[in-house]
């Protein structure tokens, strides 16, 4: 009788465990769902209404030794922070402290990286007057901001 018995509870108990890792990985998939959905309803959230998306900068910092650095980034106070921590890049790391010279605000990431390609093919005359200059100077012309040197 025992024989009989171990096949009917063995195909029991593979039932539910069957059913059970199905409820574990439906479970798991709307707990994800979930978890996306409140994400992108705190990122609205503290966005303030009328606001870009993402808004993105490029920047010329200048180092310890007089060269200058160009970057990009979307948070220019956390970006001075990890540069003047050292964790930013391995060329700005030899060379603390640094000092924020020039702050330009992109439409998109795009743009800032087209802007950023710009400013490092210019001169070092050229990023020091780009510098130098009041930020009124700045123009648009083709969807771009070109800025009078």
């Amino acid at each position: 009788m025992l024989k009989n018995i171990v096949p009917i509870l063995k195909s029991l108990l593979m039932g539910l465990l069957k059913n059970r890792r199905d409820f574990v990985r439906r479970e798991w998939s709307e707990t994800l769902q979930e978890n996306r959905e409140s994400i992108s309803r705190k990122i609205r959230a503290s966005m303030p209404p009328g606001s870009s998306v993402s808004q993105y900068f490029v920047y010329i910092l200048e180092c310890r030794d007089g060269k200058l650095y160009t970057g990009f980034t979307s948070d220019p106070e956390r970006r001075l922070r990890q540069h003047q921590g050292g964790r930013a890049s391995k060329y700005t790391r030899s060379r603390l402290p640094v000092r924020l010279v020039f702050l330009e605000r992109c439409p998109s990431r795009s743009a800032s990286l087209r802007r950023e390609a710009v400013i490092k093919r210019m001169t070092r005359g050229e990023k020091l007057r780009l510098c130098a200059s009041p930020p009124g100077l700045a123009r648009e012309r083709k969807g771009e901001a070109l800025m009078d040197v």
